[in-house]
């Protein structure tokens, strides 16, 4: 039956301040993902432990009391039904230490309310300010983007929720340097077990250190596990010694491919300078623990093997090390469609996994990993002749590699023979 702690625990920030359950509520791109209360939408600077009786998360709470998916969940439902360890699975799993669904049966109310709501975590997009412009990213996400996004998609807005920004006004993004709003998250982090941050780049955002600061004074500090989704290209200085004063420190890596490759989705990123990042990652105190994350989409779908079987070869003493922590983590892009491997003809796709798969057949849980990402392919495939992201995904090919002056037949040697193919 399905379950998740996450809606008696967490909330999420987006990017622009809009509150959300999570980071993986409606990734499938349908529907809305903000929290409602009395029909308004929240954010940030409404934020308390009260926020967790909105009106979403009851409706979210009674569904899976009732053993039925949510309809915010449906990513985690196709991913679970496909055989993925789903985020649902591995949240819960984290959480049963100090919350188990006998606990939420025995706290939530007949119509969903908390009796004693609590937030034990926080996921928090603490602004898009980032030095990298990802081929899968947004300006809502990467402030890099503002500059090429009109070139390269052909738009000079993009939507969030349903709400309109512009290219050209880059201010819609910068909750984070509001010392009122900072200043009332710290007044609800007494009772946190772990803050997740994301950006754009987290450990370059400017009120990053003030805020870790105040975690200290107030003493909270020791109680909380930091996870940082980064893009490795920088450990600033600072953080090093600062880290020390939290329970555990936990690194997303986020690497697409090996080398060139990766700096071609993850532009300007430079690999030689991505290789001595994990290197000095792995020389941190045991407090730090570290895995790599791949976003998997039609350019970095032929890479995912080589890039596996590089790191299993470092042999790193604490990146991807179960002794230490998880393993690579690495999730499946659903927007922009037109990266999505769901746009893929089954062809396709099976020419490209084939080619990946018979390289790591022989490595368990890296032949379970993309069994899996096999199965969840055939459940969220499109199965219409989608020719709006096909048409896209040619146009940006060419777009991206005339704009970074690459050779992309070269670098995506499979995602250019679809570009070609849908070319026709």
């Amino acid at each position: 039956m399905p379950f998740c702690s996450i809606p008696w625990t967490h909330v999420a920030i987006k990017n622009n301040g809009s509150l959300r359950m999570c980071s993986h509520s409606q990734s499938l791109g349908e529907g809305n993902t903000i929290l409602h209360k009395d029909g308004k939408p929240l954010s940030v600077a409404e934020l308390n432990h009260e926020t967790l009786n909105c009106d979403t998360l009851k409706q979210v709470r009674l569904d899976f009391l009732t053993d039925r998916w949510p309809e915010q969940c449906k990513r985690c439902q196709k991913e679970s039904e496909a055989g993925k360890n789903s985020r649902n699975l591995w949240e819960t799993i984290r959480a049963s230490q100090w919350f188990t669904k006998q606990d939420a049966i025995d706290l939530t109310w007949k119509d969903g309310t908390l009796g004693k709501p609590v937030i034990r975590d926080l996921d928090m997009r603490i602004g898009n300010f980032c030095n990298l412009r990802c081929a899968m990213c947004f300006p809502g996400e990467s402030s890099l983007w503002y500059k090429e996004y009109e070139e390269i998609f052909g738009k000079q807005t993009f939507d969030v929720d349903g709400n309109i920004y512009s290219v050209n006004e880059p201010g819609n993004f910068d909750w984070f340097d509001n010392e009122e709003c900072v200043n009332n998250l710290l007044d609800n982090c007494q009772y946190l077990n772990k803050i997740k941050f994301g950006g754009g780049e987290p450990i370059i955002i400017k009120r990053h250190r003030q805020f870790l600061q105040g975690l200290v004074d107030r003493g909270y500090a020791k109680n909380i596990e930091l996870e940082y989704s980064i893009n490795v290209t920088t450990i600033p200085a600072y953080l090093i010694d600062m880290w020390k004063k939290f329970r555990r420190i936990k690194l997303c890596c986020s690497i697409d491919a090996y080398g060139e490759a990766n700096d071609a989705i993850r532009w300007p990123s430079k690999w030689k300078k991505v290789e001595d990042t994990l290197r000095f990652i792995d020389t941190l105190d045991n407090n730090v623990i570290a895995f790599t994350s791949t976003t998997l989409n039609i350019l970095s779908l032929e890479h995912y093997s080589t890039l596996m079987l590089w790191l299993r070869d470092q042999r790193f003493k604490k990146i991807n090390n179960p002794m230490w922590g998880p393993m690579d983590i690495s999730h499946l892009v659903y927007n922009p469609k037109s990266l999505s491997i769901a746009t893929l003809e089954p062809n396709q796709f099976e020419r490209i996994f084939n080619s990946i798969y018979n390289k790591v057949k022989h490595i368990g849980h890296l032949e379970k990993k993309l069994s899996d990402y096999r199965s969840l392919y055939y459940k969220i495939r499109n199965t219409n002749d989608a020719w709006h992201p096909r048409s896209e995904f040619v146009r940006i090919f060419e777009k991206f590699q005339r704009h970074q002056n690459q050779d992309w037949s070269k670098l995506f040697p499979y995602a250019h023979s679809v570009m070609l193919d849908w070319k026709k």
